[in-house]
């Protein structure tokens, strides 16, 4: 089932009916993970509030939305007849903003927007988010923050007035994780790290390759911090306790992207390893890994009134969802 979801505050009014569009995101949620308990993970939050707002909203509208079973949450009969409404909605949102690009109802608008993500976001998402955000906000100034972590409180206490962080997060740290003070965590998407290599390396031709396997061949990663302080180190390699004999640190992506090609190894996402352009030219391919490296990408977005801001992390999302479907 596709699903559209939104990030804003527009408020619809019909009767005594008030309905933050924002709050579509719970009800999609619920129906993509089948249960309140997956659905309360991805949107960072507890089982009681996600089924405190389901309650208050059936009793608002006057209709059972979901059937609760053992076996998780589904729509009722009535729930199926709500859910175009719902994407009517945030079709009708979308219309609004469009029309207001073509007006230029919004081009007035002025402020500065903080926005920071890792390399892969920065390399393969960023220009064409930006592209849209412009034509709606041409007068606010977007600062581009690059980060190598994915320790959200670390990237927050690290740079001042942070308005939208993109991070990467095990499914198994949701639960756990500690949003910081004033800032709303919610995933987007999920993705999973894979092996890179050269059409000509030994790695090439396997289906999936193990971890422990790749003791004995050299990697190279594309950081500016020590590889072993990345994200993509701890996941692949600490969490299994294997550590590479030779590594090999290169920040210049075509020598980089040269050394794979020749017989070095790499750790890619799902969503780079997609970019053809980007691999293509070097004849690298992708492969899986036989453990799970599955992971989410999570929005964390400050608790501020600036509509460019939830206009900037619903491009992200939906850029993202692009790219990885």
């Amino acid at each position: 089932m596709h699903v559209t979801k939104i990030f804003c505050t527009l408020v619809l009014e019909q009767g005594e009916l008030r309905m933050r569009v924002e709050q579509l995101n719970y009800i999609y949620e619920i129906i993509s993970a089948g249960s309140l308990r997956s659905a309360a993970e991805r949107l960072h939050t507890t089982q009681q509030n996600l089924s405190a707002y389901v309650a208050n909203l059936e009793k608002e509208i006057g209709i059972k939305i979901f059937e609760r079973s053992p076996e998780g949450m589904k729509l009722t009969k009535d729930g199926e007849k709500l859910l175009p409404l719902f994407n009517e909605l945030s079709d009708t949102y979308e219309r609004i903003l469009n029309a207001g690009i073509k007006q230029g109802v919004v081009s007035m608008k002025k402020g500065k927007l903080r926005f920071a993500c890792n390399f892969t976001i920065a390399r393969f998402i960023t220009s064409d988010v930006m592209v849209k955000f412009y034509e709606m906000f041409p007068n606010v100034d977007l600062t581009l923050i690059e980060v190598y972590t994915d320790d959200l409180n670390e990237i927050v206490a690290s740079e001042n007035d942070i308005d939208i962080v993109l991070f990467p997060i095990d499914q198994s740290r949701l639960s756990a994780l500690s949003s910081p003070d004033d800032y709303t965590v919610r995933t987007v998407a999920k993705d999973s790290l894979v092996l890179v290599c050269g059409k000509d390396s030994p790695l090439a031709n396997r289906k999936k390759v193990s971890v422990s396997s790749l003791v004995d061949h050299p990697y190279v990663a594309f950081f500016t911090a020590a590889p072993e302080d990345t994200w993509t180190y701890q996941k692949v390699f600490a969490e299994h306790n294997v550590h590479p004999n030779r590594i090999t640190q290169c920040n210049i992506e075509s020598l980089y992207l040269k050394m794979i090609s020749t017989g070095s190894f790499s750790i890619s996402t799902r969503l780079t390893a997609r970019h053809t352009d980007f691999f293509k030219p070097y004849q690298i391919v992708s492969i899986p890994f036989r453990e799970d490296e599955s992971f989410y990408y999570a929005i964390a977005a400050r608790h501020n009134d600036k509509e460019c801001a939830m206009y900037f992390a619903n491009l992200v999302e939906k850029t993202l969802q692009r790219f990885l479907d």
